[in-house]
Protein backbone atom coordinates (compact mmCIF):
# COMPACT_ATOMS: atom_id res chain seq x y z
CA UNK A 1 0.00 0.00 0.00
CA UNK A 2 1.25 3.69 -0.57
CA UNK A 3 2.42 5.24 2.53
CA UNK A 4 0.33 8.83 2.56
CA UNK A 5 2.34 12.01 2.37
CA UNK A 6 2.71 13.98 5.56
CA UNK A 7 -0.27 16.35 6.53
CA UNK A 8 0.64 19.81 7.59
CA UNK A 9 -1.18 21.73 9.93
CA UNK A 10 -0.66 25.29 9.17
CA UNK A 11 1.86 26.02 12.42
CA UNK A 12 5.54 26.17 11.37
CA UNK A 13 7.17 22.09 12.13
CA UNK A 14 3.89 20.95 13.07
CA UNK A 15 2.19 18.31 11.46
CA UNK A 16 0.55 14.69 11.04
CA UNK A 17 2.07 12.01 9.27
CA UNK A 18 2.05 8.12 8.83
CA UNK A 19 3.96 5.95 11.24
CA UNK A 20 4.65 2.19 9.20
CA UNK A 21 3.04 0.25 11.85
CA UNK A 22 5.99 -2.87 11.52
CA UNK A 23 3.48 -5.34 12.39
CA UNK A 24 1.57 -3.39 15.16
CA UNK A 25 1.29 -0.46 16.80
CA UNK A 26 3.80 -1.32 19.54
CA UNK A 27 6.43 -2.40 16.57
CA UNK A 28 6.22 1.52 15.20
CA UNK A 29 7.10 2.52 18.80
CA UNK A 30 9.89 0.01 19.00
CA UNK A 31 10.75 1.25 15.93
CA UNK A 32 11.59 5.00 16.75
CA UNK A 33 13.36 3.58 20.48
CA UNK A 34 15.50 1.28 18.72
CA UNK A 35 16.82 4.31 16.30
CA UNK A 36 14.99 3.89 13.32
CA UNK A 37 13.35 7.66 12.88
CA UNK A 38 16.60 9.02 10.97
CA UNK A 39 15.33 13.17 11.24
CA UNK A 40 18.18 14.32 13.08
CA UNK A 41 16.01 17.91 13.67
CA UNK A 42 13.91 15.47 15.92
CA UNK A 43 15.57 12.70 17.18
CA UNK A 44 19.28 12.80 16.33
CA UNK A 45 20.78 11.95 19.22
CA UNK A 46 18.75 9.33 21.89
CA UNK A 47 15.41 9.65 22.93
CA UNK A 48 15.63 10.44 26.65
CA UNK A 49 11.44 11.02 27.78
CA UNK A 50 8.90 8.42 26.80
CA UNK A 51 5.39 7.89 28.40
CA UNK A 52 1.57 7.79 27.89
CA UNK A 53 -0.56 10.13 27.44
CA UNK A 54 -4.22 8.00 28.85
CA UNK A 55 -7.45 10.05 28.37
CA UNK A 56 -10.49 9.19 29.13
CA UNK A 57 -13.71 10.69 27.02
CA UNK A 58 -14.32 14.05 27.41
CA UNK A 59 -10.94 14.89 29.52
CA UNK A 60 -7.33 16.11 28.21
CA UNK A 61 -4.19 15.67 29.08
CA UNK A 62 -1.24 18.46 28.14
CA UNK A 63 -2.18 22.00 28.22
CA UNK A 64 1.49 23.07 28.14
CA UNK A 65 4.37 24.39 25.68
CA UNK A 66 8.18 23.18 26.14
CA UNK A 67 10.52 25.97 25.51
CA UNK A 68 12.89 23.45 25.12
CA UNK A 69 11.37 19.92 23.98
CA UNK A 70 10.54 18.54 20.80
CA UNK A 71 7.83 15.72 21.11
CA UNK A 72 6.12 13.07 18.62
CA UNK A 73 2.97 11.58 19.69
CA UNK A 74 2.31 8.20 18.40
CA UNK A 75 -1.52 7.49 18.82
CA UNK A 76 -1.68 4.03 19.24
CA UNK A 77 -5.78 3.96 20.35
CA UNK A 78 -8.71 5.73 20.56
CA UNK A 79 -9.87 8.97 19.24
CA UNK A 80 -8.31 12.10 19.96
CA UNK A 81 -8.66 15.44 19.40
CA UNK A 82 -5.28 17.28 19.25
CA UNK A 83 -5.45 21.68 19.84
CA UNK A 84 -1.99 23.09 18.76
CA UNK A 85 -1.26 26.83 19.07
CA UNK A 86 2.59 28.72 18.15
CA UNK A 87 3.83 30.47 21.05
CA UNK A 88 7.15 30.72 19.89
CA UNK A 89 8.41 34.14 18.96
CA UNK A 90 10.49 34.14 16.44
CA UNK A 91 7.89 32.14 14.46
CA UNK A 92 5.78 32.72 11.47
CA UNK A 93 2.69 31.04 12.58
CA UNK A 94 3.00 33.00 15.94
CA UNK A 95 -0.39 33.25 17.83
CA UNK A 96 -1.70 30.77 15.08
CA UNK A 97 -4.28 28.27 16.59
CA UNK A 98 -4.93 24.85 14.89
CA UNK A 99 -6.63 21.49 15.85
CA UNK A 100 -7.16 17.91 14.04
CA UNK A 101 -8.72 14.30 15.30
CA UNK A 102 -6.71 11.40 14.92
CA UNK A 103 -8.98 8.02 14.58
CA UNK A 104 -12.40 8.90 13.67
CA UNK A 105 -13.29 6.63 10.74
CA UNK A 106 -15.95 9.47 10.13
CA UNK A 107 -14.69 12.37 9.38
CA UNK A 108 -18.07 13.85 8.00
CA UNK A 109 -18.78 13.93 12.34
CA UNK A 110 -15.06 16.34 12.30
CA UNK A 111 -16.93 19.46 12.61
CA UNK A 112 -14.92 20.66 9.80
CA UNK A 113 -12.06 20.08 11.18
CA UNK A 114 -9.19 17.65 9.52
CA UNK A 115 -9.89 13.89 10.21
CA UNK A 116 -7.06 11.88 9.97
CA UNK A 117 -6.63 7.78 10.08
CA UNK A 118 -3.58 5.89 8.24
CA UNK A 119 -4.98 2.82 9.88
CA UNK A 120 -5.99 1.58 6.06
CA UNK A 121 -2.62 2.00 4.79
CA UNK A 122 -0.98 0.13 7.10
CA UNK A 123 0.34 2.79 9.34
CA UNK A 124 -0.57 4.69 12.37
CA UNK A 125 -1.10 8.44 12.62
CA UNK A 126 2.14 10.47 14.88
CA UNK A 127 1.82 14.39 15.24
CA UNK A 128 5.50 16.01 15.64
CA UNK A 129 5.21 19.20 18.30
CA UNK A 130 8.16 21.31 18.06
CA UNK A 131 9.21 23.13 21.26
CA UNK A 132 7.40 26.34 21.97
CA UNK A 133 4.21 25.07 20.80
CA UNK A 134 1.40 24.60 22.89
CA UNK A 135 -0.54 21.16 22.68
CA UNK A 136 -3.64 19.90 24.31
CA UNK A 137 -5.40 16.12 23.46
CA UNK A 138 -9.51 15.29 24.41
CA UNK A 139 -10.04 12.06 23.88
CA UNK A 140 -13.55 11.83 22.16
CA UNK A 141 -16.10 8.98 21.06
CA UNK A 142 -16.70 6.20 23.57
CA UNK A 143 -13.46 4.57 25.11
CA UNK A 144 -10.29 6.09 26.05
CA UNK A 145 -7.38 7.37 23.94
CA UNK A 146 -3.77 6.21 24.24
CA UNK A 147 -0.89 7.96 22.48
CA UNK A 148 2.63 7.96 23.05
CA UNK A 149 4.90 10.43 23.85
CA UNK A 150 8.62 10.51 22.38
CA UNK A 151 11.12 13.33 23.19
CA UNK A 152 14.05 14.68 22.50
CA UNK A 153 15.54 15.69 26.27
CA UNK A 154 14.86 14.04 29.84
CA UNK A 155 12.38 15.14 31.81
CA UNK A 156 12.50 18.71 33.52
CA UNK A 157 9.83 20.62 35.36
CA UNK A 158 11.64 23.73 34.45
CA UNK A 159 10.83 23.19 30.42
CA UNK A 160 6.57 23.46 31.07
CA UNK A 161 4.90 26.50 30.26
CA UNK A 162 1.08 26.87 31.15
CA UNK A 163 -0.81 29.56 29.26
CA UNK A 164 -4.38 29.87 30.89
CA UNK A 165 -6.50 28.00 28.54
CA UNK A 166 -8.58 31.06 27.39
CA UNK A 167 -5.10 32.47 26.45
CA UNK A 168 -4.92 29.69 23.46
CA UNK A 169 -6.53 31.52 20.29
CA UNK A 170 -9.99 29.88 19.07
CA UNK A 171 -9.39 26.61 22.04
CA UNK A 172 -12.80 27.46 23.14
CA UNK A 173 -14.73 27.51 19.28
CA UNK A 174 -12.98 24.32 18.79
CA UNK A 175 -14.07 22.75 21.97
CA UNK A 176 -17.74 23.85 21.49
CA UNK A 177 -18.17 22.12 18.41
CA UNK A 178 -17.70 18.95 20.54
CA UNK A 179 -19.38 19.80 23.43
CA UNK A 180 -16.14 19.84 25.52
CA UNK A 181 -15.47 22.27 28.34
CA UNK A 182 -12.30 24.11 28.67
CA UNK A 183 -9.69 22.23 30.76
CA UNK A 184 -8.96 24.29 34.24
CA UNK A 185 -5.50 26.06 33.91
CA UNK A 186 -2.23 23.93 35.29
CA UNK A 187 0.18 25.90 37.36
Amino acid sequence: MPILPPIELGIAGCRLEPQPLFGDATGGVQHILSGGEKNPQWFGGPILDVYACFSTPGTSRGGHYHPVLNELFETVSGTSLWIVSDFRDDSPTKGKTAACIIGWKKPADAHGLPCHTFEGEGSLARLRIPAGVYHAVFALGTGPSLSVALGTTGFDANDYRYPAPEDVPGMKEILDRFGLKMPAKKT
